[in-house]
């Protein structure tokens, strides 16, 4: 396989030119189409992401990835694409209406009842945010006074999932009780049904998409380990990629 440190967007751009059929596009979101931020709430797609979007979307078989909530992606991107959000529990084709995986009503009670007990559970970890993705629980350590206390924070999160029949998974700056045996990977697998793609990811969630599609072109935004064959430094490259395919 080729590997990568560090591509050219010249030459990510060629490589991508040159798949044929046209390859379908899978994109995470933060990280990956805009800049990690420190206030999660707000992180709406600026007026050039939307214009980039919109020429991807006209040219190529387009899908936004993300650990969001549903509500919350099409919120940041009030645009009429595909979307795959909770890491794969749900599924939204163009122009339709959002499906979701087998027993999702029954994961979203058990995460109402989690979130419920957050407050006693977290009282002393001043800062410490943590959302309800109804289906999913994330936790975010960006505000979190004593940055120290994020191991612990971790270690209490995978106990609260394990003992409730969820999965633990850890990203940047956060941890998060999700909805067993779902993943981008599997997700994007069954939706390609073998078609060429280009998939870009920023963080270790993001690497289950590029485990599960090593036939796929695969971008890793930024740094650290990576299954990809490629690497762009940051966002930036990405929609210089994006603009000019």
């Amino acid at each position: 396989m080729e590997i990568s440190q560090l591509k050219s967007v010249d030459y990510i751009v060629q490589k991508i030119m040159d798949l044929k059929p046209n390859p379908m596009i899978f994109l995470d979101y933060d990280g990956t189409l805009i800049p990690i931020s420190r206030e999660p709430d707000n992180c709406h797609a600026d007026a050039d992401l939307i214009d980039i979007l919109e020429h991807v979307d006209s040219r190529y078989d387009l899908y936004i990835v993300t650990g969001r909530s549903y509500e919350t992606i099409r919120k940041f991107i009030p645009l009429d694409l595909n979307f795959v959000a909770l890491h794969g529990a749900i599924y939204r084709r163009k122009g339709g209406e959002p499906e979701t995986i087998d027993g999702y009503e029954d994961y979203v009670k058990i995460c109402d009842s989690i979130y419920a007990r957050l407050p006693d559970i977290f009282r002393d970890f001043i800062g410490l945010r943590y959302e309800n993705k109804a289906g999913a629980i994330v936790f975010n350590y960006w505000k979190l006074e004593k940055q120290e206390q994020s191991t612990e924070v971790s270690a209490i999160v995978k106990e609260l999932a394990e003992s409730s029949g969820m999965d633990f998974r850890e990203g940047k700056m956060i941890c998060e009780i999700r909805i067993p045996g779902c993943n981008k990977g599997e997700t994007i697998r069954r939706i390609r049904s073998d078609r060429p793609a280009v998939i870009a990811g920023d963080d270790v969630t993001d690497e289950d998409s590029f485990i599960y599609n090593q036939d796929a072109m695969l971008i890793k935004i930024g740094d650290g380990e990576t299954a990809a064959q490629f690497r762009l430094k940051d966002y930036t490259e990405m929609r210089e990629v994006l603009i000019r395919i």
